[in-house]
This record gives structure tokens, C-alpha cells and sequence, in this order.
């Protein structure tokens, strides 16, 4: 019972900071956001405890600052959290086509586009997905797969 109580209060605690990551997030704040949710994904951590909305609100704020590999691996690991969080996918999908931008075709960037094109269509499989965004993940499937074609050279004459 002390040991149940105690991970209540750790509960609590890692809900606090994840709020405190929430209001830098808010406020634009994304390198403070970064290191809040840092510490409750941390905490969360050892008890080998998961929240995927942590992880996608981390993949969030890594994606706000450029910080596309993090974006792409905490958007995985939202994924593997809950399969049904949208977000996850969403993030993951974004982080990994920003990766391709002004860089030449090659194995490693067609290897991150069908990624991004798995996390999109993914996406729209979830029952989480609101439908007023329904069409943006359409939108950035199809630009993926214009992207695949580009690169592997179909619909080239």
C-alpha cells in the first residue's frame, strides 16, 4: 500500500510537469517545454512506466525547433505507447519529411520518405484522428508520395 501511494504522488508529480511543459509549450517556450517533459519522460522511465501524449507533445517541441531526428524517435516512441494516438504519427511523419528538405535523392532520403508515408498513413487509420484534419494528413501523404516517385524515379519520361 505505501509503495502504490507512493507511485500515486510520482503520478502526480510527473502530471505537474508535464503541465509546466504544456504552458512553455503554449507560450512558445519549446527549449523549456524540451527539458520539462524531459524530466517527467525521465521520471516515468524508471518506474518503465509509458504516456504517449508525453511523448507526442516532446516529438512537438523537438519538431518546433528544428530537432528533426528527436522529433522522428519520440514520435515513434508514441506509436509503439498508443497505436491509436494519432499525433504520434502525425510528428513522426512531419519530423521525417522535414529531413528530406534540400537534400539530394538518395537511398538513406527514400528510406525516410516511405517511413513518412508508414507514419501518414498510419495516421489516418487511427480513431483518434480529429476529422477537421483528415485532409492536411491527406495532403502530406500524397506530397510523401509525389516526393517517393521523384526520388525512385517513376513517372519520369
Amino acid at each position: 500500500q505505501v509503495k502504490a501511494a507512493a507511485d500515486a504522488m510520482d503520478m502526480e508529480l510527473v502530471a505537474s510537469i508535464k503541465t509546466e511543459g504544456n504552458e512553455f509549450f503554449r507560450t512558445g517556450d519549446f527549449k523549456n517545454a524540451c527539458s520539462t517533459y524531459m524530466k517527467a519522460i525521465r521520471m516515468l522511465d524508471k518506474g518503465e512506466l509509458v504516456d504517449a501524449k508525453l511523448f507526442s507533445n516532446m516529438a512537438a517541441s523537438q519538431l518546433a525547433l528544428d530537432k528533426y531526428v528527436a522529433a522522428a524517435m519520440y514520435g515513434q516512441r508514441c506509436m509503439e505507447a498508443d497505436p491509436d494516438w494519432w499525433k504520434g504519427y502525425w510528428y513522426r511523419g512531419q519530423a521525417l519529411m522535414k529531413m528530406l528538405r534540400n537534400k539530394p535523392p538518395s537511398t538513406a532520403m527514400s528510406e525516410r520518405c516511405e517511413q513518412a508515408k508508414f507514419a501518414f498513413e498510419g495516421c489516418l487509420k487511427t480513431s483518434t484522428l480529429p476529422e477537421s484534419k483528415k485532409q492536411q494528413v491527406e495532403e502530406e501523404l500524397q506530397t510523401c508520395k509525389n516526393a517517393l516517385m521523384q526520388m525512385t524515379g517513376c513517372g519520369q519520361q
